[in-house]
């Protein structure tokens, strides 16, 4: 048999990813990546956990999702208090990095990981491993000049930390997210345009069967307040409405009006379908 191990199968790629917890835009956005993965034949793990681990684990039940911790980044509830609200949850936030740096190499080594990808999530990495870093914001616009320059130095002290970094826009043209994903000055790690990400499908017109689609996401307490806005106006609207909260899991009551259906998570498929029907 010439030395030939015919029994040997090859080693098949195992991938860990991990999208960040700030609104579920992260969870939803690598659900694309996830596919394209599992067409090449690669084994594909998550970490998440809470809204994001329920939406993941509904739209691939096939794929192990480890529990990780996530930033658990809150908003003001006033507009004023927002930037000191963000400042004051720094120490947690570099708390969390740090342990999930610490969480991630078990893991790697615990499941024998190929390479990890996170989106926006600054510690996912280990020395050794193959990693990219998913982001639309090459700049982050604070509304104060010199405050963007800070948060770009730290952004890229994170980033050059990878070994790429994918930009989920286009490289030239009319783009998504506009000068937050073409800075003037790009990081030292290789920086790549993948094009938008999206789950939906183009698909055929149909009769519009809703007036309204309201698609709801966001961290907390501000998807509340918009959502409790929404709730008191749309009994006076003339028209058919159906809400999507954006809240897998979740089984709470909300207040009925005759013109609105309510659900509190759709997948993929079923909110390309609510998607297709909506005149707004």
């Amino acid at each position: 048999m010439n030395g030939e191990n015919i029994n040997i199968e090859p080693h098949r790629l195992r991938v860990l990813l991990s999208p960040l917890d700030w609104g579920l835009g992260h969870s939803t956005r690598i659900i694309t990546i996830v596919k394209m993965l599992q067409s090449q034949g690669v084994e594909v793990l998550i970490a998440a956990e809470s809204a994001s681990a329920s939406l993941l684990s509904k739209e691939f039940p096939e794929i192990k999702i480890i529990a990780l911790k996530g930033y658990r980044i809150k908003y003001s509830s006033a507009k004023g208090d927002f930037l000191l609200t963000l400042v004051r949850q720094l120490p947690s936030v570099l708390k969390t990095i740090r342990y999930e740096r610490r969480w991630l190499k078990e893991v790697v080594e615990t499941h024998h990981i190929d390479a990890t990808i996170s989106d926006n999530r600054f510690g996912f990495l280990k020395s050794g491993t193959p990693s990219v870093y998913i982001t639309h914001q090459l700049l982050i616009k604070t509304g104060h000049g010199w405050l963007d320059r800070i948060a770009q130095k730290i952004h890229y002290r994170y980033i050059n930390r990878f070994n790429r970094c994918w930009v989920p826009d286009v490289e030239k043209g009319p783009s998504l997210a506009g000068k937050l994903s073409h800075p003037a000055r790009f990081p030292q790690a290789e920086v790549k345009y993948i094009g938008p990400l999206s789950r939906f499908k183009k698909g055929p017109l149909v009769p519009i069967h809703i007036d309204l689609l309201v698609i709801l996401s966001g961290p907390e307490p501000q998807r509340t307040i918009w959502e409790d806005m929404l709730l008191k106006q749309i009994p006076n609207f003339p028209y058919r409405v159906t809400l999507v909260r954006g809240l897998p899991g979740s089984n709470a009551q909300l207040p009925a009006a005759v013109n609105l259906k309510v659900y509190h998570h759709l997948p993929s498929t079923e909110l390309e379908q609510q998607i297709n029907k909506a005149g707004i």
